[in-house]
């Protein structure tokens, strides 16, 4: 199924043999399409002013109102750090104002983090060799921010992504080219697909059952909701990111069809299916995430047998 790329007369010297491709991160982005560079450039443009500008105001329940008027209601980082004292987070409760500080730093970063993620994710659509290096720096910077928000599986996910990095630079860089179910038969297809189905079935499970275990273990005293929709959405984003996650340590083209999975869920998530809380930093976020998935899905899968169809389609109508 896979397509060893043997070359015993390789220069480890090249920059494409570089340590998680860092000689080749300027090299990588400037190869890639102009037209998507600029869906690049406008995606990271749009995620950094709504992390900082919210649509929404705000105004905490368990303080002094006072302390929270004019701009600051509309300012991002500000509400973050009001609701972590309002509310508290999962490491502390409410009242805490270094935690509350925490909270905020992190957030405030998360424009810059989120622009990482969605590098990573333009280079795996063109195959680039320095796309586990964006993934180690996401994974790693997203960890904190996702424990501050609450999502304990996230938290506890990135940290195996980011462990992952490494493994997966050398196996794309040393070992695989494109693997792909495409040319196999109907019946080898059908049998990878449920594969799959039940091995992501069983990691959803298996997350929803251990997440509450990881929340308890970071603070016994945290009100975890069971079962409530941020429990629900957090296992599930997990158990179908991980199944993707192992797709793309061998290159396989068909992890696309996870991502956009993880992203449309994700979009959802942040949309308001959690308590009705609505995030339009995160919706744009995954937004620009599900159109990069949705090209590599088009480009790695899609266009070598689409295109030759139309073109078919396109003779017959002129004859």
């Amino acid at each position: 199924m896979s397509e060893l790329k043997i070359n015993k007369n390789r220069n480890l010297k090249d920059p494409q043999y570089s340590f998680l491709g860092i000689k080749m991160i300027i090299e990588d982005i400037k190869t890639l399409p102009k037209w998507f560079k600029w869906m690049m450039l406008s995606g990271s443009v749009l995620v950094m002013f709504f992390n900082f500008f919210a649509i929404s105001g705000y105004t905490p329940e368990n303080i002094d109102p006072s302390y929270f008027e004019g701009i600051g209601r509309w300012f991002s980082p500000v509400q973050e750090y009001w609701k972590a004292m309002d509310v508290g987070t999962m490491l502390g409760a409410r009242g805490d104002e270094n935690l509350a500080m925490i909270a905020t730093t992190f957030y405030s970063l998360n424009g810059v983090i989120s622009i990482t993620g969605l590098i990573a994710v333009c280079l795996i659509v063109y195959d680039k060799k320095s796309q586990f290096f964006w993934l180690l720096i996401n994974a790693t910077a997203y960890a904190p921010f996702a424990l501050m928000m609450g999502y304990a599986g996230d938290f506890f996910l990135n940290i195996i992504l980011a462990a992952i990095a490494i493994p997966g630079w050398y196996l794309i860089t040393f070992k695989f080219k494109h693997n792909s179910i495409r040319n196999y038969s109907k019946t080898f297809k059908l049998s990878f697909w449920l594969t799959i189905l039940l091995v992501a079935a069983l990691s959803v499970f298996l997350w929803l059952m251990f997440i509450p275990q990881m929340v308890w273990l970071i603070n016994p005293n945290y009100n975890y909701p069971l079962w409530s929709a941020k429990h629900i959405f957090d296992g599930l984003l997990c158990g179908v990111r991980l199944v993707g996650g192992g797709m793309q340590l061998v290159n396989f083209n068909e992890q696309f069809i996870t991502w956009i999975l993880v992203d449309a869920i994700n979009f959802i998530k942040y949309a308001g299916a959690i308590e009705g809380i609505i995030s339009v930093n995160m919706m744009i976020q995954f937004g620009v995430w599900f159109a990069s998935s949705s090209i590599g899905m088009w480009e790695r899968n899609l266009k070598e047998t689409a295109l030759p169809f139309f073109n078919k389609i396109l003779k017959t109508k002129n004859n």
